[in-house]
């Protein structure tokens, strides 16, 4: 009867509550590593940075002593 039949409209529906929230997890996660590998990516390329500007540094430090000799 139409008890039945909202028996399994429920169902259904619950089954497809279900699905999106696993899609949405899988999003979330998805998202959650993209953020913390660009994260990663640019401590990566700051200690770069740094490196580089410590060798303009000692580079032009350098020169300067030559000019000066």
């Amino acid at each position: 009867g139409i008890g039945m039949v909202d028996l399994g409209n429920i169902e259904s529906a619950r089954a497809q509550s279900r699905q999106s929230m696993l899609e949405l997890n899988r999003k979330v996660n998805s998202v959650t590593k993209e953020v913390r590998e660009s994260y990663l990516r640019s401590l990566s390329f700051d200690r770069k940075l740094e490196e580089t500007m410590s060798k303009v540094d000692s580079a032009a430090e350098e020169l300067r002593l030559a000019q000066m000799r």
